[in-house]
This record gives C-alpha cells, sequence and structure tokens, in this order.
C-alpha cells in the first residue's frame, strides 16, 4: 500500500491507514469520497487542497458532510478553487 500512495503523490498520507485504504479505493472517474469532516483527510489546508487537486485529476468528487460541500457541483469546485487561492496568497 505505501508504495501506492508513493506512486499517487500521496506520501505525506501514508500515516493514517483507514484514510490511506479510502484514497486508494476512491480512483474511479464518477466516484465520491464523503467524509464528516475535513480534518478527517488532512492535516492541513496545504494537505487538504493537494488532496482535492488529486481526486479532481482522478475524476473523483470530494463530499464533505458537516460542511455542505460537494465538488461534483459548481458551488464545491468554486469553494475549494476559492480556498486554494486564499491559501497561496497568503503564503
Amino acid at each position: 500500500m505505501r508504495t501506492d500512495l508513493h506512486r499517487l503523490g500521496l506520501r505525506q498520507m501514508a500515516s493514517r491507514p483507514e484514510r490511506s485504504k479510502a484514497l486508494l479505493v476512491a480512483n474511479r472517474p464518477k466516484a465520491q469520497l464523503v467524509v464528516t469532516k475535513p480534518d478527517r483527510l488532512g492535516r492541513s489546508l496545504e494537505h487538504l487542497i493537494e488532496l482535492s487537486k488529486t481526486l479532481q485529476d482522478r475524476g473523483v468528487d470530494l463530499v464533505v458532510l458537516d460542511q455542505g460541500i460537494d465538488t461534483s457541483t459548481a458551488v464545491g469546485r468554486m469553494f475549494f478553487q476559492i480556498l486554494g487561492h486564499r491559501h497561496w496568497v497568503a503564503c
């Protein structure tokens, strides 16, 4: 499993095995990765943005239940674009 995570560019996430399993399964276009809270996926905003881009490249939608975020919708994609833009401006 560790090799697969490295290949996918997600080596910093290899220390959380359940999340790692979910990310490896969510690799088909039109699939959805559903989590209750964003902190279940990333330890920092940077990790969350990186993960969102990786999922988007795979054609996988991200749904965060407690935030009402769904990247299969235009509003959900816009949320992550704004989040990413604000993060890079602040850096």
